[in-house]
């Protein structure tokens, strides 16, 4: 009798544990659902039209401030509390959209929009609660992935049920209404716009331009609008998932910790070899000491190898990662190693980004230089976090993303652009470049034009003066030719100054 009773009773506690688990949430879409799915759709719309179109600017910060305004919205309906983390998170959000609008932003090659992208998505995950922990940590890589490939494809034969929700819930039926409202309007409002076209020749011309763009470009816009749909929809279900059906699991995995002697292994082999490769290092710079500086042997000397030294950084940095989440952390042995392969680490950057220094006070600033300066100098600080942590336990990644993050916004917010033109320019007129590349000018955009005009300005090298004719020439065009999809402070300041420029040289041809 007492077996059986503790049979049910161990019967019951399992019941027990198993009603108090939080439920998974099914897909239950309404209207306020639907109308933000097309609001999605909506977005998208947009947003491939600017990519097609090549614009930017001020048209990424509107994009932005619609997308995390909609959001905002979305979420207040749901009745989601934003917490302090989401407001830091999206004021993130909405200052790099901003800087869009203010410079040009070429520096980044595009990297910024796409970290901008990568920024909202884990602003979004924050407002759901749907990161695996409640602060930015190391599983950031684990819930981007997590968040924007596996969550939203889940139940997705269930996820069309939105757009059955106007025609099954009677308590919603006024969308299908709304739509069949806008049907029957559409031809008695053709009919009402041709007779006010009629009656008023301005609304007739305003019309007609409306119509003559919409006719001009139905092709494109309907091929957009298709695309849009499915990409829309995705973008819903991400916003929808990763805010307010969740589907995670609590489980935890336990993690694989590899032998000790194979990590000591690989680690003493490559800190030998970067001994032998810091001693011939000495010693090449020692040769390169004896030669006389000339162009051809500081090119030579500075471009050789900085790549390697890149990218063998990396490497590095992929096998200290890699030890230290399947190695034991506990092992002095390990930790006494990754720290010396880290301090190599740092070596290899500090060589790679002498190189190019020296490279650059010689031959100026471009584009490529500059980026590779700023990553090299980001990635030597958060090596010295990497270090660090082997030996006081704190959160490194929130740290490391933070660096990552605030330098993206710093730069965006430093007319990089300019500080290369005028970098070069100030290094040109203390007659230390052994060549000025004006062609540099031409891959920076609107941001140089000051500094161009004001070499213009003061510069009595006819040559120079002639090739920045042709730069201003160039420009003029580009401006006028994108004056409408790339709108921002930087090119109306630049537009503005060169129709300056260009009336003055008008008046001085009469005058002559």
């Amino acid at each position: 009798m007492n077996e059986s009773e503790d049979f049910f009773e161990e019967l019951h506690s399992k019941n027990e544990i198993k009603s108090s688990e939080k439920p998974v949430k099914s897909t239950q879409f309404n209207t306020k659902d639907l109308i933000f799915n097309l609001f999605s759709i909506a977005i998208t719309f947009f947003t491939l039209k600017m990519f097609i179109s090549e614009a930017g600017g001020i048209w990424v910060t509107l994009l932005t401030i619609c997308f995390c305004v909609g959001v905002c919205v979305y979420a207040k309906i749901q009745k989601i509390t934003m917490k302090k983390a989401s407001y830091v998170y999206l004021l993130y959000n909405l200052l790099l959209g901003l800087s869009f609008a203010i410079f040009e932003n070429t520096i980044f090659l595009g990297m910024n929009l796409f970290f901008l992208v990568l920024s909202c998505s884990y602003w979004i995950m924050t407002l759901g609660d749907a990161r695996t922990t409640k602060t930015l940590d190391s599983h950031i890589i684990y819930d981007l992935f997590f968040g924007i490939v596996v969550r939203p494809f889940k139940n997705l034969s269930e996820s069309f049920s939105v757009y059955s929700v106007a025609r099954s819930d009677k308590k919603n039926k006024n969308v299908r209404y709304v739509v069949i409202g806008l049907m029957f309007s559409l031809p008695v409002l053709l009919l009402v716009i041709t007779l006010l076209s009629s009656a008023d020749a301005l609304f007739g011309d305003w019309m007609f331009n409306i119509l003559s763009y919409l006719s001009e470009n139905l092709k494109s816009n309907i091929l957009i609008f298709l695309f849009s749909i499915p990409l829309g929809y995705y973008l819903f279900l991400y916003v929808y998932r990763n805010m307010i059906c969740l589907n995670k699991s609590s489980k935890t995995k336990k993690r694989f910790k590899g032998p000790d002697a194979m990590f000591i292994t690989i680690l003493t082999v490559f800190i030998l070899v970067y001994l032998i490769f810091f001693v011939s290092t000495i010693m090449n710079f020692s040769a390169f000491l004896q030669k006389p500086i000339t162009a051809s042997t500081v090119s030579e000397y500075a471009r050789t190898g900085f790549f390697q030294l890149v990218f063998v950084s990396l490497i590095n940095i992929g096998i200290f990662t890699l030890i230290k989440i399947v190695g034991n952390e506990k092992n002095r042995g390990i930790i006494v190693l990754l720290s010396i392969i880290g301090v190599e680490t740092l070596g290899l950057i500090f060589l790679g980004f002498a190189k190019m220094q020296l490279y650059i006070s010689q031959f100026g600033l471009t584009l490529m230089r500059f980026n590779t300066s700023a990553f090299m100098l980001v990635l030597f600080i958060c090596v010295c976090l990497f270090i660090t942590a082997l030996w006081k336990q704190f959160n490194y990644i929130r740290w490391v993303v933070v660096i990552i993050a605030f330098s993206f916004l710093g730069i965006s917010y430093q007319n990089a652009g300019r500080f290369i033109a005028s970098y070069n320019y100030k290094k040109y007129q203390q007659e230390t470049l052994y060549e000025f590349d004006l062609s540099v000018f031409y891959s920076l955009g609107a941001d140089v034009v000051p500094v161009a005009l004001k070499m213009y300005q003061e510069t009595e090298d006819e040559t120079l003066k002639l090739e920045l004719e042709k730069y201003f020439d160039y420009m003029e065009g580009q401006l006028v030719e994108h004056s409408n999809n790339q709108i921002s402070v930087s090119r109306m300041k630049a537009k503005a100054l060169i129709q300056t420029y260009m009336e003055e040289k008008h008046d001085d041809v009469q005058e002559k």
